[in-house]
């Protein structure tokens, strides 16, 4: 992307007849790195499907195949190599691509985070909205179209759908699903947002503007990103929401493979970021003057301590009907019991 900037510069200046050699030299080069471009690289898409990937082929690999199906097609695939083989993303990127399915690729030479990589594949794509697809997750066929249909035919900025949570395990790089649980994630609202994130990025779709009025994916937070950036949005828009099980969040509750391991079951990592964000928003409200959004958020991690307490209670609760169900199930096929109690 630097390049295209010094295009500009070039060009401001290539009328003078002093023009020295070196200068026209470097011109020279520029033009023959934009004549190679991709064409994925010039064109401008209705959606970028961002995905930040590092040493997980096999799962980028399944990735693709459900983008590959998707039924809205308008869409470029932004493969950010977060210090991971060059090689073999490559090798993955390069199938598909003949498969017709567009595809950009950045390759970091070491890792420098989930965030900042997000933003590099944001910056080098062209379309009017993003989507943030990591590399373990996948879509339903019809989350695009149904998606951007809902954000062309209203006044919407921002759509997100229900979520189908999916556990699996991983072993010798292939993927056992052990159990899945629909999760409606509910309504989007600042109110319930500031206590906890409601939803991840898989099921969300937003128009590209967004990011010239509240700015970029804050790189300073190792996780916990999404969220913060969500919370900036919401100040100045609502996030609609399609009632549709569109999208599925993958959690890998074991993996001999410690690349495949989720940033979710890294629980401390996201308790620390948490309260970095609400201690930020905090002290920079309390500096001003007003406590705003930040205290809604102060707020919202003593509800969010309430409902995860109310949902541990409930689900005791549930265990133990489950338990007593089992138990008179099981007196009923006794026997001798049967004879006793005639």
């Amino acid at each position: 992307m630097n390049f295209l900037c010094s295009i500009g510069t070039f060009r401001n200046i290539s009328d003078d007849a002093a023009l020295n050699s070196d200068i026209q030299n470097r011109l020279d080069e520029v033009t023959l790195e934009m004549s190679t471009m991709r064409l994925e690289e010039k064109q401008k898409y209705s959606v970028a499907v961002i995905t930040r990937t590092k040493s997980r082929e096999f799962l980028l690999k399944r990735v693709a195949e459900k983008l590959l199906a998707q039924s809205f097609r308008d869409f470029v695939w932004v493969v950010v190599n977060d210090g991971g083989s060059e090689q073999d993303v490559d090798a993955v990127v390069d199938f598909y691509r003949s498969r017709r399915m567009p595809a950009i690729v950045l390759h970091n030479g070491i890792s420098v985070g989930m965030e900042a990589a997000a933003n590099l594949g944001i910056q080098a794509s062209h379309s009017k909205y993003i989507l943030i697809h990591d590399d373990d997750d996948t879509l339903e066929r019809e989350f695009l179209e149904k998606t951007t249909q809902f954000l062309e035919s209203t006044e919407a900025r921002s759509v997100t759908v229900n979520i189908t949570e999916i556990h699996e395990t991983v072993t010798n790089k292939s993927t056992n699903i052990s159990w899945v649980r629909p999760w409606d994630t509910g309504m989007p609202s600042l109110a319930r947002m500031v206590c906890i994130n409601r939803f991840v990025p898989i099921s969300f779709l937003y128009e590209r503007t967004l990011h010239d009025e509240v700015g970029y994916y804050d790189e300073s937070l190792k996780v916990c990103g999404d969220w913060e950036f969500y919370l900036r949005l919401l100040r100045i828009s609502d996030i609609e929401k399609i009632p549709e099980y569109l999208a599925n969040y993958h959690i890998r509750d074991s993996s001999d493979d410690e690349f495949a391991i989720n940033s979710v079951k890294k629980e401390f990592d996201h308790q620390r970021h948490d309260m970095l964000v609400r201690n930020r928003l905090l002290r920079a409200e309390l500096s001003d003057g007003k406590a705003s959004i930040a205290s809604l958020v102060t707020v919202g991690a003593q509800l969010w301590d309430a409902e995860r307490k109310l949902w541990g209670i409930e689900q005791k609760g549930r265990e133990a009907f489950e338990l007593k169900d089992r138990i008179l199930g099981r007196l009923r096929k006794n026997w001798f019991l049967k004879r006793v109690f005639r």
